[in-house]
């Protein structure tokens, strides 16, 4: 409605409709003396007029100004939103509407809501250059659609699928003229929108009619957060000349954009929300969870090296200061590169080597627990939109920290993964999605009744199957999280936790689910046997060198014993008186 409208109801609300209303505000007026007074004594004439006098012009200006604001538009005011015209998952088709008035098409009232009707909205816009019409002449139209009604609550988008629209325009022209329409996406604050993608159509679908079709893709908004809303701008020029003009059409079928929104988040796995400043701990950590913390085989280089720098050390050092013994440098070797073998060069073989040709990440049929956390659920869909039924795949996972619990129904021992590894993706709002890290931790995190600690990573062999189960809640999950599947089974750990499908070794009929990864060979420790060998040498070596010396010392002594040997005679001590 234009300003003009306004004024004109103001002025006929405040002379007539609020008349009847007086006998209230006179009501009014005794009450402000206090009930004593009231009872006491009938007011007197002029004591009942004079507040009577004051009172109903100030009522009747509220009355007024509530008139102004319950007659303007709901655009302007700062209700409570409509449920039925909010986006959500169930209504993600947005249309726009508009008022046309005889004031120029700057001032006409625009907005959107994913109501598919309103009753205030003409049905649509338009101009023609002829006699007695407004705004003659032509030039650049441009309108701005923004939402009418804002949620409460943020709404996922999905960034992976484009929001799509459609607009139906005619142009009239008498001669060739411009077709091409601009179209761009806003979003912000009610009121308050700002554009963040832009596009332009040079003419209808099919270079003729008067239908257009926009699709904004890659368009980045991941959510609409509380408060603001999505809109569009679009701009086109109106034809100048006699009888030209354009028809702009409002509403269903006629003006609207279709948006991804994502289906309401529903927690299936509990307490994996991300906390600000907090780090990804796994759910299996916590001292309620049941859970008993243990190591599985490591696959780290830090060891191997030492252990390499330390036998390169035996043998320079044997070298170096050992004395010249028989067999030294043989010896010293079948002590060194054993060690070295043993404890460095196949520990790297089993382990890093060993997962480094075991996974492609190259390979499209080979996924990481990153990947799978990154993915959103998709109708139809696993999660993401390549994971559907029947799909095999091949889940990497490298891991160090195991967990272990006992199952008091089943018996025996079920293990987890931690996934610390994968803490940094886990743990971050942006590089995983709620879904994701749920997925993770319900399907691909426990393991039933056999123990991975001996190795290092492992490769789960996945298939992608629709549980059919629940008719009504059909879903696609791997094999071993079909509900009525044969030995398949969800562990309901605790209430902190929550349930996990478990993982068996194999399937039922024999196939391999999980292949492990950096188990150390059976043999690696064989060469140290050679130790044996080396320290045997070396000790026969230092026995024969020690004997060697001392048969050289011995002779040196014989040697030294004849050099000293002096004969004396008894003579040569008979000293005479005259001697002394």
């Amino acid at each position: 409605m234009p300003a003009a409208d306004y004024d004109t109801r103001l002025h006929f609300l405040t002379s007539a409709d609020y008349c009847p209303l007086r006998p209230r505000v006179a009501f009014n007026s005794i009450s402000v003396g206090g009930i004593g007074t009231t009872m006491a004594a009938k007011p007197r004439k002029h004591n009942l007029t004079a507040p009577r006098a004051v009172l109903v012009p100030l009522a009747l200006l509220l009355m007024a100004s509530l008139a102004t604001a319950t007659n303007s538009s709901p655009v302007m005011q700062d209700e409570e939103p409509d449920p039925r015209r909010i986006l959500t998952f169930e209504q993600n088709t947005l249309y726009m509407y508009g008022i046309q008035t005889s004031e120029s098409p700057e001032t006409w009232e625009t907005w959107n809501h994913a109501e598919p009707n309103d009753g205030r909205s003409d049905d649509s816009f338009s101009e023609l250059n002829a006699f007695g019409q407004p705004n003659n002449g032509g030039g650049r139209r441009e309108f701005a659609f923004d939402g009418s009604d804002v949620n409460n609550e943020t709404v996922g988008v999905d960034t992976e699928l484009p929001i799509t629209g459609k607009l139906v325009l005619s142009i009239t022209c008498n001669t060739g003229c411009s077709q091409q329409v601009d179209i761009a996406l806003r979003m912000g604050p009610k009121d308050g929108g700002v554009d963040l993608m832009t596009q332009s159509l040079e003419g209808p679908d099919g270079g003729s009619g008067n239908e257009y079709t926009f699709e904004f893709a890659g368009h980045r908004i991941d959510e609409v957060e509380a408060g603001d809303v999505l809109g569009l701008r679009i701009g086109f020029t109106k034809p100048s000349s006699f009888g030209e003009g354009y028809t702009l059409y409002l509403g269903r079928d006629s003006f609207e954009m279709t948006v991804p929104v994502l289906p309401p988040y529903e927690e299936e796995v509990p307490g994996l929300e991300i906390k600000e400043g907090e780090e990804y701990a796994s759910p299996y950590s916590g001292s309620t969870s049941g859970f008993v913390e243990m190591s599985a085989q490591s696959s780290s280089l830090t060891t191997p090296i030492l252990i390499l720098l330390l036998s390169i050390a035996i043998i320079a050092a044997g070298i170096v200061f050992l004395p010249p013994i028989p067999f030294k440098a043989l010896s010293v070797l079948l002590i060194g590169l054993p060690l070295m073998l043993s404890m460095t060069v196949l520990p790297i073989i089993s382990g890093p080597v060993a997962q480094k040709m075991a996974y492609d990440a190259n390979d499209p049929n080979f996924w990481t627990i990153d990947e799978i956390a990154g993915l959103d659920e998709r109708e139809g869909t696993f999660l993401g939109d390549d994971l559907v039924a029947d799909t095999e795949f091949m889940l990497y996972i490298e891991y160090h920290d195991m967990y272990r619990a006992r199952d008091e129904g089943m018996g025996g021992y079920h293990y987890g993964l931690g996934l610390e590894k994968y803490g940094d993706t886990l743990g971050s709002a942006t590089e995983s999605t709620p879904r994701g890290r749920e997925y993770v931790q319900l399907y691909f995190s426990l393991f039933h009744q056999f123990d991975p600690s001996a190795a290092s990573a492992m490769i789960v062999h996945v298939k992608l199957v629709n549980d059919t189960s629940d008719p009504e809640n059909a879903r696609i999950v791997p094999q071993w999280a079909v509900a009525d599947g044969e030995g398949n089974q969800l562990w309901e750990i605790n209430p902190e936790v929550g349930g996990r499908w478990l993982i068996p070794e194999k399937s039922a009929d024999g196939t391999v689910v999980v292949e492990l990864v950096g188990i150390p060979y059976t043999w690696q420790y064989y060469p140290l046997f050679a130790l044996i060998v080396g320290f045997a040498l070396g000790g026969f070596g230092f026995w024969s060198w020690i004997k060697a010396r001392r048969e050289i010392f011995a002779e040196d002594d014989d040697d030294d014993d004849g050099d000293y040997d002096f004969d004396f005679d008894d003579d040569d001590f008979d000293f005479d008186e005259e001697d002394m």
